[in-house]
């Protein structure tokens, strides 16, 4: 059989670097860059792709920022502390955080930018206390942690009614880190026993223990759709953390690993789109795009050897960090890639085809270069012959050349292509579109004879 050729073409924005071949399909990557120092990462990332996070000062604090497309990165103040970071917005712009008061006690902030940080407070009756906001819905609705008599509690600010607490799972501390249109809000919790659990807050209801996966002992919930899909990470025995999503009925699924053995997972959008950072087979972490039903996809990174995918917005567009080749660490957002054609060699059996035979099939094989992708990511139902021969609805993947390659075998119908073709050499092509949509084309020659 033939090899296939795989040539995959890319826009580049602003800065691209060492980007595995997988992702490269899907995916593009824009750098930040910072506000002052030489480091900065992002958190979340709203419909209209801004972006909040925090860059590092030349002194070694932090500063808040907002990234809006065109206008690039801005500081969006702070308290007067040493450290400000913000780490959700949401669809109006509102930016959620923290900020060090000059007393150097961390405050939880609102902020609409281009107006001032506001101060929620904390659950400290006297609010002496810090607190943290990390998530916030398009309600207006904030969550995070405060000090309490007791320990740190998560809480759940709405407009209107200030700070809530939402108590714990029987221990001491609890801390909220998202929170979805519904007002559920989800977290971690420790438990009467002295474990950290995942918990979903529901208005109305005590926390629920989501609990943890087979062979796990502890776990954190980080994010939540409007569905009620929760993603988290569970700490295994031994085996560092899995990337976990969890549903009503449904209970907790481990999402696997890049081909490593640790995962986590930050944030879920509306589709169930997942994303986090995983270690590699090469033992890297790198940031994931999980779409259900499929693998993990390899996001890469800016040219260092790690990266992280924070949130993802409906869009698909997703905010994180990633290593460059200097070994900095800079904010980015990695975007659907619109503008990607992968053409592929196909091998079509059998090589000459008589018009006047009566047999019933044609067959193509299409086979990846080893490591750019692989075959079951293929719509079968998308290709077509000629543009518009659809397949029989036979196909298979297996090794059929012998090289341990997975091949995809597709067959279609003889009697319409040939109706396409005349006698002579003649290309043949195929067309189709990955699961993600990234268009597959390919072409053989074939020797037709008869009339």
């Amino acid at each position: 059989m033939k090899k296939a050729l795989l040539l995959i073409t890319l826009l580049l924005v602003l800065l691209i670097c060492q980007l595995t071949p997988a992702c490269a399909a899907r995916y593009t990557v824009t750098d930040l860059g910072t506000l002052y120092g030489r480091s900065s990462c992002a958190y979340a990332i709203n419909s209209a792709g801004q972006v909040v996070g925090y860059s590092d000062t030349p002194d070694g604090g932090r500063r808040a920022f907002l990234y809006t497309p065109g206008q690039g990165m801005r500081d969006i103040g702070s308290f007067g502390g040493y450290n400000c970071a913000a780490y959700g917005i949401n669809d109006s712009g509102r930016i959620v955080g923290y900020s060090d008061r000059p007393s150097n006690t961390a405050r939880a902030f609102l902020c609409t930018p281009p107006g001032p940080l506001i101060d929620l407070g904390s659950l400290d009756p006297f609010q002496q206390g810090a607190s943290a906001a990390y998530g916030i819905n398009n309600g207006g609705q904030v969550v995070g942690e405060s000090d309490t008599f007791f320990g740190q509690h998560a809480f759940l600010f709405t407009p209107g009614y200030g700070m809530g607490d939402l108590e714990t799972l029987g221990g001491f501390s609890s801390y909220g880190y998202a929170v979805n249109l519904r007002g559920q809000a989800v977290g971690q919790s420790s438990t009467e026993e002295g474990m950290w659990h995942a918990f979903l807050y529901t208005p109305g209801y005590f926390l629920r223990d989501l609990g943890v996966l087979p062979g796990g002992y502890a776990s954190t919930a980080q994010g939540i759709n409007d569905a009620g899909q929760v993603v988290g990470y569970c700490r295994m025995a031994g085996a560092g953390f899995r990337a976990f999503s969890w549903a009503s009925g449904a209970g907790m699924a481990d999402l696997g690993t890049l081909g490593g053995s640790e995962s986590q997972a930050f944030g879920i959008n509306s589709a169930g789109l997942v994303v986090g950072n995983s270690t590699t087979a090469g033992g890297f972490e790198h940031g994931f795009v999980y779409i259900p039903g499929e693998d993990m996809v390899d996001l890469g990174t800016l040219g260092g050897s790690r990266s992280c995918a924070r949130a993802m917005n409906d869009a698909g567009e997703i905010a994180g960090y990633s290593e460059t080749g200097t070994g900095d660490v800079h904010a980015v957002v990695w975007s659907p890639s619109g503008q990607v054609t992968i053409t592929a060699t196909i091998d079509i059996k059998p090589d000459t085809l008589n018009l006047k035979s009566r047999g019933k099939y044609v067959t193509c094989y299409i086979e990846p270069s080893e490591g750019e992708w692989t075959v079951d990511e293929i719509d079968v139902s998308s290709l077509r012959l000629q543009g518009s021969i659809p397949p029989s609805g036979q196909y298979s993947i297996g090794d059929y050349d012998g090289d341990s390659i997975p091949v995809l075998m597709v067959k279609f119908d003889r009697k319409a292509l040939c109706a396409t073709l005349t006698p002579g050499r003649r290309t043949v092509t195929l067309s189709g579109l990955l699961d993600d949509g990234a268009e597959v084309t390919g072409q053989d020659t074939v020797r037709v004879v008869g009339r």
